[in-house]
């Protein structure tokens, strides 16, 4: 065949797969298409998606496939669903469901009826939802699949409790329990109550509510989930001990569930259940606490910016300033939360205009596609035909191929027939080539073996000659043994002479010193009967004295029977005078409940201490600052009035002296700041400290009498209004650290009560004021007990200094992380004392007290 033919048939070849491939491009590959629609479906490309689905459906339709046609047409609408065109996937959820009715397929039919209804429900169209809700559960039934009617029942609720239709809310709920309870699915049965719980609240049956609540608390509890699964419960009971006017209850639950909170780090939850306790407070008129939670839940929805709680928050606490006749603030507040609640609904309408722009492209784009895909029809129709002429011609090369591979294969088999005569030859040469190395290899091996020979001959005459060797060796050793026997006979024979001359030299030593001792024994019997004679008149005498130890030894047991049932009293008096202390202090819970960042450490040396605490809340009272001079120096005049807003006042103090007399001081100073703060109404540090200088001195009658005891202290205010901690202090300083900075503020140098270094006369104290900041800021009072307490590698103090630094490297942790550290280092540094590593003994009463506040959260 010429160049030429074969230059046109691969022409024609190149022409007809061109013609090939074009074709296949035109023809809508459904496989292909639907396996890209659905990647970018997950990538949330949805234009490029919804195109490869029209492509994929028109395809279907032209194939006449229904059943993959359905799924898609559902996939198709999950797609347009999940983008909030409710309408444009209900389109497509109906034809499927159509499909499925002409296919007699009920599973299938139920699971797009519960497409239909979900979107129907999404668009707020609840009256259609439950229909075919409904018709889902009624399929269900008729196919005895009890357990599967749940998941209408379930949307059926929240359709019914979108309508406000509680009773219907209760009776499919009810129905829901059944089946649960049947089937024993126990989380299912908790989800259950509480739902039940739900209904009954609406319908403002709270009784019946609270039951349900609470079994279904029982039950999560009953069934080990995590605590923090128990939240929407509680908060749930929380509210209707709310609404049944029962506040005390529903605040200690909140509290505690927000604990629970906070150790999830469930921080939306936080910030909404501040906000429901603010709520609480407000409805029981007690609007500090109230205030201080919604500050709280502000600041915590801020953190995360939840703009729904937020919004709700600025709401209460419009409601809280407004109680307070706080009108700026009400306002400001309000304003804060319509701000806040119309850029919701603005969010709301925005996203709903894009919406509407977006299913109005995606109409448009279907249009285009289907005209296009319509047009590539028609384009694939054409390209058919001239498929099926190219096909023509192809038959026609083939037989010109079919020719040209005839003479192909003529020459192959001559080219064939050459290659093996060539490889027989190469055959007959490697044959004659291996039968030489043969020869050569059993050559070598014979030579091989006969040199192994010779070298076993060589090694067998070797062994011969070492063994005759080894032989003469022993021989030698014998000879050796022998001469080494006669010569230890010998000297065995000298020993034996030798034995024999010391055991009669030993004998005549014997007999030498027999004597001498005969003579000694005479001599020592003579001198024993003489002292035998003196111990007889002591053991009269030693007899005398015993009588008289025994006496005196019975009269010192009754001595001590007396000592152990005063001591007996003594320390029963105290242990009782310790709870009297412990019960005149305020509990640490209660500070806490005011100041959530804050510890006390508080350890007596005795039963009962010298250092004492003080905590106290005045509440929106007036007072009279100036009134305080006037009881001072017994005035009586007419004062102006000073109103003030809610104050907490904290204190801690060292008292003369531990044990019994210390803790008599202590309760003389509690008794005292009862009266000066919460009878007299003062607020002022300096002035309280003033005030209980003086009372200290009239109680003990320093004035008529020697007794010096008094106490040191540190006295903190903090200011809810003003956002200020004021301080006085009484030889004792606060510790302050702000922004990373310690700052030590020294309390005056004179005590309360006692004797001052100066003439006496009026003690004024110093007021000092700390502006509080947006970053917390820690506080620190305590007593000399733990910066005096020996212990350390070289048994020396603590130190302030020492404190001050480990206050600073602690102040961020949390309060009770602190509180423990404070501990375990003053133990540790106890438990080291000097070079011995001995325990060192307590030496005074230890306290420290701390508290982290900020201009948010107080």
């Amino acid at each position: 065949m010429s160049f030429k033919w074969i230059h046109i048939f691969f022409g024609l070849i190149f022409t007809s797969c061109v013609f090939s491939v074009q074709a296949q491009t035109g023809t809508t590959n459904s496989d292909s298409l639907l396996v890209l629609a659905r990647d970018y479906a997950k990538k949330g490309v949805l234009e490029k998606s919804l195109r490869h689905y029209w492509q994929v459906l028109r395809s279907l339709q032209q194939q006449k496939d229904t059943k993959l046609l359905a799924k898609v047409q559902v996939e198709v609408g999950e797609l347009y669903q999940s983008v909030q065109l409710y309408q444009k996937s209900l389109e497509y959820f109906k034809k499927a469901d159509s499909i499925k009715t002409l296919q007699n397929d009920p599973t299938g039919k139920a699971d797009v009826l519960a497409h239909i209804g979900l979107a129907y429900q999404q668009s707020g169209k609840y009256r259609e939802a439950l229909t075919y809700y409904d018709q889902q559960a009624q399929i269900y039934q008729q196919n005895k699949q009890k357990a599967a009617t749940v998941v209408p029942y379930r949307k059926m609720v929240e359709c019914h409790q979108s309508l406000e239709e509680y009773n219907k809310v209760l009776e499919y709920n009810q129905k829901i329990l059944a089946l649960m309870q049947e089937s024993g699915n126990k989380k299912a049965e908790i989800i259950s109550l509480n739902n039940i719980g739900f209904a009954y609240k609406y319908l403002k049956n709270y009784p019946e509510a609270l039951r349900n609540f609470k079994a279904s608390l029982n039950a999560q509890r009953a069934t080990g989930q995590a605590t923090e699964k128990e939240i929407p419960t509680r908060v749930n009971i929380a509210v209707i001990y709310q609404n049944q006017g029962r506040y005390d209850e529903s605040i200690a639950l909140l509290l505690q569930t927000i604990k629970i909170a906070e150790a999830a780090n469930k921080i939306s939850e936080q910030a909404q259940l501040y906000d429901l306790l603010s709520v609480v407070y407000f409805n029981q008129k007690d609007y500090y606490n109230a205030e201080q939670y919604n500050k709280l839940a502000i600041a915590t929805a801020q953190k995360i910016n939840d703009q729904n709680t937020l919004q709700r928050a600025y709401e209460t606490a419009s409601f809280i300033y407004q109680a307070q006749d706080d009108f700026k603030e009400a306002l400001d507040s309000y304003k804060k939360h319509l701000k806040i609640k119309e850029t919701l609904q603005f969010e709301v309408i925005k996203r709903q205009q894009q919406l509407a722009n977006q299913e109005s492209m995606l109409e448009r784009n279907e249009k285009q596609i289907n005209l296009l895909l319509a047009d590539q029809e028609n384009r694939e129709l054409l390209l058919r035909n001239r498929d099926l002429e190219l096909k023509a011609k192809q038959k026609q090369l083939e037989l010109l191929a079919k020719e040209k591979d005839i003479q192909d294969a003529k020459l192959k088999q001559e080219a064939l027939a050459k290659q093996q005569a060539l490889q027989s030859l190469q055959l007959a040469v490697q044959k004659a080539n291996a039968a030489q190395k043969d020869k050569e290899i059993y050559q070598l091996q014979v030579d091989k073996k006969q040199k192994e020979q010779q070298l076993r001959l060589k090694a067998l005459a070797e062994e011969e000659k070492r063994k005759q060797i080894q032989l003469l060796e022993k021989d030698k050793k014998i000879k050796a043994l022998d001469i080494q026997r006669q010569k230890e006979e010998l000297d065995r024979q000298k020993q034996i002479g030798m034995y024999a001359l010391g055991v009669f030299a030993l004998g005549a030593l014997v007999f030498i010193l027999i004597l001498f001792g005969l003579f000694s024994v005479l001599r020592s019997r003579r001198k024993l009967s003489k002292q035998k004679d003196e111990i007889e008149e002591k053991n009269v005498e030693l007899f005398q004295v015993n009588e008289e130890i025994a006496a005196q030894r019975d009269l010192l047991e009754v001595k001590n029977v007396e000592i152990e049932n005063i001591n007996h009293d003594l320390t029963a008096s105290i242990t009782y005078a310790q709870r009297i202390q412990e019960a005149m202090l305020p509990s640490v819970s209660r500070i806490q409940a005011y100041l959530p960042e804050s510890f006390v450490l508080f350890k007596p040396r005795d039963i009962v201490s010298g250092d004492f605490y003080w905590f106290a809340k005045i509440k929106s009272t007036e007072k009279r600052e100036q009134l305080e001079e006037a009881y001072a120096t017994k005035m009586s005049q007419s004062l102006q009035m000073d109103t003030h807003s809610s104050k907490l006042i904290l204190a801690a103090v060292d008292c003369t002296g531990h044990g019994v007399p210390g803790a008599l001081m202590s309760m003389t100073g509690s008794n005292l700041l009862n009266e000066i703060v919460e009878m007299r109404g003062t607020d002022r540090p300096e002035y309280i400290l003033r005030q209980l200088h003086r009372g200290v001195k009239k109680a003990l009658k320093q004035d008529e009498t020697n007794n010096r005891d008094g106490m040191d202290m540190a006295l903190c205010v903090i200011d809810v209004e003003k956002q200020v901690v004021q301080f006085a202090g009484a030889k004792n300083p606060l510790i302050v650290i702000q922004n990373g900075e310690l700052r030590e503020i020294k309390g005056d140098k004179m005590p309360i009560g006692g004797e001052w270094g100066k003439e006496e006369g009026e003690r004024l104290f110093t007021g000092h004021k700390i502006l509080l900041e947006e970053k917390p800021t820690s506080f620190y009072m305590f007593s000399d007990g733990y910066q005096d307490q020996f212990g350390g590698p070289a048994g020396k103090k603590f130190m302030k200094g020492h404190l001050k630094k480990l206050l600073l490297e602690i102040h961020k942790k949390p309060m009770e992380e602190q509180k423990q550290i404070l501990d375990e280092a003053i133990t540790q540094w106890m438990a080291q004392s000097g070079p011995d590593a001995k325990v060192e003994s307590q030496i005074d009463d230890i306290l420290v007290m701390g508290f982290k506040v900020n201009s948010s959260k107080i």
